[in-house]
């Protein structure tokens, strides 16, 4: 009996997946026997706890957790967005520029999404120490605030746009910066706590 049991204590994703595939290859071969005519209800009740709770470990780790925290994520994202549009609606009068302005943002927000997603895919956020998830979050925050630096360098072509990449940049810089470390920062350790909510269920699964 525990042998179906200790195929499902999985640390990751992988070894989950795996486990589920050698349980059902177990009963298949006959190794795990369930015999037709004397049924052991002990055995099939074993059997198919096991299996229900590694469908539900399954889901949390590879549908819930990532869902919950891109949600959350999504909130900050817009946050920040807006933050931009509104610093630069604060030196720009065009509605062409502004417009355009939008399209970059929207070019940023995508990619940034995107990297954030792989970031929690990644997870390992509870297995770190508070001086190593800070380390972390900084250099991932850094790294953002590159990449949406870089899209706008490449985008925001000063010989269409009345106000120069310069000014926008120093506007950022001194307004737009600070805050969207700090959402982002906030972003993270959100994030984390889910992950660690995520864990205890897991582990209230018994």
């Amino acid at each position: 009996m525990d042998i179906i049991v200790g195929l499902f204590q999985s640390e990751t994703l992988l070894e989950l997946i795996v486990r589920i595939a050698v349980a059902i290859y177990l009963v298949f071969i006959g190794v795990i026997q369930i015999p037709k005519k004397k049924c052991n209800p002990e055995l099939n009740l074993i059997v198919k706890n096991s299996v229900e709770k590694a469908e539900k470990i399954f889901r949390i780790k590879s549908k819930d957790l990532l869902y919950e925290q891109m949600s959350m994520a999504e909130v900050a994202q817009e946050s920040i967005m807006f933050l931009m549009r509104e610093a630069y609606s604060g030196i720009s009068k065009s509605g062409r520029d502004i417009k355009h302005y939008n399209k970059i943002l929207f070019m940023a927000e995508k990619e940034t999404k995107n990297m954030i997603r792989k970031f929690f895919k990644e997870n390992h956020f509870t297995s770190r120490t508070e001086s190593e998830f800070s380390n972390y979050v900084d250099d991932k925050i850094e790294y953002l605030i590159n990449r949406v630096t870089f899209i706008l360098n490449e985008e925001y072509v000063d010989a269409f746009f009345i106000v120069k990449r310069k000014e926008v940049y120093e506007k950022n810089f001194l307004i737009v910066v600070p805050a969207t470390k700090e959402k982002w920062r906030k972003m993270f350790y959100e994030a984390r706590e889910i992950a660690r909510a995520k864990e205890k269920e897991i582990k209230n699964l018994g």
